[in-house]
């Protein structure tokens, strides 16, 4: 994976001491990902969660504090500096000055790639920081496999990243749908994308922009061969596509995941 400046070993004993008691989601993710290694399905399950992308998310904030992992957009680059600054101020009376140094250096970091000046739009600057209270809310979400991501339809080029299969939909409660979704495909879901409207948050509104998104990827030809199924929800796309379209319908990116590292991640034990 993409790494920070890597910590001295002290350091990284101070930060793993830190997280093996640590009472918030953070640590109760590291110690569930220690006991049960690479069995995602397994931590979000005792976690309570329904998607398992919000383990994902948990892990890249951990590796990110370890200097294994540089958050990969600007929605998770802000969630990671909250994440790290948190932890810090509930850990900084235990730690070493040099711990704290090295965190402190992590969150200007983190803090410098969410304000990146050469992107011209700044709604993903808006995200939320609470992972969890997204996947409980209303919004468009983009979901797709680990399979489908590793063997995408199209691969990437000079000019484009690769497409692969996505399923773009609207919801009441994201983590339900999710659910649902479950029994409907090859294997466990992974949520890509979450756009939403500060405006307006029923139903109907969701479906109005839904239907946008739809419209768009059709007219740029990200559609997917009749003969593969799967309903009119289904696309050949990728997550920098529909980060485009949001902006172009004005819609704020609440959550994205980070798939660069995604079969590293899912591979290795934290």
């Amino acid at each position: 994976m993409n790494s920070t400046a890597s910590p001295t070993p002290e350091v990284l004993r101070e930060i793993e001491r830190a997280l093996t008691t640590d009472t918030m989601t953070i640590g109760r993710v590291y110690r569930l990902l220690k006991e049960h290694g690479t069995a995602y399905d397994r931590v979000a399950e005792e976690m309570g969660w329904e998607v398992t992308s919000s383990v994902y998310s948990y892990r890249y904030f951990i590796d990110a504090m370890k200097g294994l992992y540089v958050p990969g957009g600007k929605v998770i680059a802000r969630q990671t500096t909250s994440q790290t600054k948190s932890f810090l101020a509930r850990n900084r009376d235990e730690f070493l000055s040099s711990t704290i140094e090295y965190l402190e250096h992590l969150i200007d970091q983190f803090s410098e790639l969410a304000r990146d000046p050469t992107e011209r739009s700044k709604q993903d600057l808006t995200g939320v920081d609470d992972v969890e209270s997204v996947f409980n809310s209303a919004g468009i979400y983009a979901t797709s496999c680990r399979s489908f991501i590793e063997r995408p339809v199209k691969s990437a080029d000079g000019m484009s990243a690769s497409q692969y299969y996505v399923k773009v939909g609207s919801t009441q409660n994201i983590a339900k749908r999710i659910k649902q979704l479950k029994t409907a495909m090859p294997e466990e879901p992974i949520v890509l994308l979450v756009v939403t409207n500060d405006v307006s948050r029923n139903k109907e509104s969701y479906s109005f922009h839904e239907g946008k998104f739809h419209n768009h990827l059709r007219v740029i030809g990200h559609v997917k061969d009749e003969r593969a199924g799967g309903g009119s929800e289904w696309f050949v796309t990728n997550s920098q596509t529909l980060k485009s379209i949001a902006n172009l319908v004005g819609l704020k990116i609440a959550y994205e995941l980070d798939i660069k590292n995604l079969g590293e991640l899912a591979a290795s034990e934290v």
